[in-house]
């Protein structure tokens, strides 16, 4: 599976190794937070996801009120990267019935299993 690299135009350019998001078969992924900020609403604004990163790396993050977000969505599937477990395990507990899909990538190299996935559904 090919990965392409992500980076907006108006955004300023990523640090070291880090981009942006990266796009690897019909999945998208981004770096630092989702579509959901930590207050468990949907960020609705390029300026507004940019405040809320922010705040997330420099207070703590209420992840209930994330998962509650997930929950409002109506998010069945799940996937964390690396380093991966533990937000997956909560998932696990916590939205129990409601998303039935949980994928904890351990390595970069594990992304086939989000194509088995796709290709299986």
């Amino acid at each position: 599976m090919a990965k392409r690299v992500i980076r907006a135009k108006d955004a300023a350019l990523p640090l070291g190794a880090y981009s942006q998001g990266w796009r690897a078969g019909d999945f998208i992924f981004v770096t630092g937070t989702g579509p959901i900020g930590p207050d468990g609403k949907v960020v609705g604004s390029g300026a507004t996801y940019l405040e809320r990163l922010i705040n997330q790396v420099t207070n703590p993050v209420r992840w209930d009120l994330t998962m509650d977000g997930l929950v409002s969505l109506g998010v069945t599937s799940t996937v964390e990267l690396p380093p991966a477990g533990t937000l997956t395990g909560l998932v696990k507990r916590q939205l129990k019935g409601t998303v039935t899909t949980t994928i904890a990538l351990k390595t970069p190299a594990e992304l086939a299993k989000l194509q088995e996935q796709e290709d299986a559904s």
